[in-house]
């Protein structure tokens, strides 16, 4: 093994590789995914103590800004990303070069995972900890949809002639996870004059312990009207 490959796979070049592959093209929440962690060898003998793997979301939360209370804006926005779920390989192994080792994973996708509409961001990272090298990662896009009872709530607001403007993931308290699926939208011209412009519609899906049904939480913020309503629903048939 030449002196000059061993530096330029510390510096990544002909390094080790890594890709993860999912098994499907969709995601829902509620549900085990299988994955499949290819590691390449690269130009050298490489010692791999780690496979890190992470399925992760963003989401906006709200920090203070000092400049902006100068100007009467004492908040601001700021992307945070947090990690549904994880997985690490429990032992360190030696990547050969031209070697192609799979690893399978089985992934369990949070029932709170953000449905990917509008600015949502769900993704799959994967990382390898080489020794004394550059660490390889591998970055893939994730498309989730909703489960059936989520699906439902939606297609009954659509129903009544409501349609999406914007979609976010916000910071909340209370829950599992910090977050939750803000949608805010536009009604029939009916609704803008009882109620006002638009609603905001706080999505929080968790799992019934009891039973292992689902309960699909809906909190709606109409703007103008000031007042809050509660929706619950279950189904005992999802576990």
């Amino acid at each position: 093994m030449s002196f000059l490959k061993k530096t330029l796979a510390s510096f990544g070049i002909g390094s080790a590789k890594v890709d993860s592959i999912l098994n499907q093209d969709v995601l829902y929440p509620g549900q085990s995914v299988d994955v499949s962690i290819h590691v390449y060898g690269g130009a050298t003998e490489q010692a791999i103590d780690n496979i890190d793997l992470k399925l992760c979301c963003r989401y906006i939360a709200e920090a203070p800004d000092d400049r902006g209370a100068r100007e009467g804006h004492s908040m601001r926005r700021v992307p945070q990303t947090h990690v549904l779920a994880k997985w690490n390989l429990p032992y360190a192994f030696t990547i050969h070069p031209g070697e192609d080792r799979t690893f399978e994973v089985k992934l369990d996708v949070p029932w709170n995972t953000p449905v990917t509409i509008g600015d949502a961001k769900v993704w799959l990272e994967t990382g390898l900890d080489v020794a004394m090298a550059l660490d390889p990662t591998d970055k893939d896009i994730i498309t989730v949809r909703p489960d059936p009872l989520m699906d439902a709530v939606l297609s009954a607001f659509e129903s009544q002639g409501l349609r999406i403007r914007q979609v976010e993931c916000e910071e909340v308290k209370g829950f599992d996870l910090p977050l939750c699926k803000s949608l805010k939208w536009c009604q029939p011209m009916a609704h803008i004059m009882a109620y006002g412009e638009s609603w905001n519609l706080l999505l929080i899906a968790t799992s019934k312990i009891s039973n292992c049904g689902l309960k699909l939480i809906v909190l709606a913020l109409v703007q103008v009207a000031c007042w809050q309503v509660y929706w619950e629903a279950e189904n005992s048939n999802v576990s």
